[in-house]
């Protein structure tokens, strides 16, 4: 996990790397935050696009969504099944919705999305 901080946020990763070799990376980020938690939102940023609306505008996204193999498609939702079950757990009650729950939302919508377009 100090790797990856140490270039500073999630989004300047992205722009140094091209896809293919982000997409090589980012198993290290996703299993770095199964040891350290505290690291969520940095996976939950890496593996959808910034904005609102959460939509692959730029052409690095689709480059990205044209090289991922459906493995690791099925990994990443393997991943925020994993954070879902195991990492989201709230202390504030029923009602109240983490940033981390709504980022992992975000998340399984774009890759369930992204499922469909196959």
């Amino acid at each position: 996990m100090r790797n990856w901080a140490m270039a500073g946020h999630i989004r300047i990763h992205r722009e140094l790397l091209d896809p293919a070799t982000f997409l090589y990376y980012l198993p290290s980020l996703l299993l770095g935050v199964t040891e350290e938690p505290a690291y969520l939102a940095w996976a939950l940023e890496a593996i959808v696009p910034s904005g609102r609306d959460r939509k692959p505008k730029s052409k690095w996204w689709g480059e990205l969504l044209e090289t991922i193999s459906p493995d690791q498609r099925a990994a990443l939702r393997a991943f925020l099944a994993y954070v879902r079950s195991d990492l989201l757990r709230s202390e504030e009650g029923p009602f109240v919705i983490t940033e981390a729950e709504a980022r992992t939302s975000d998340a399984e919508t774009f890759w369930d999305a992204q499922n469909l377009v196959d």
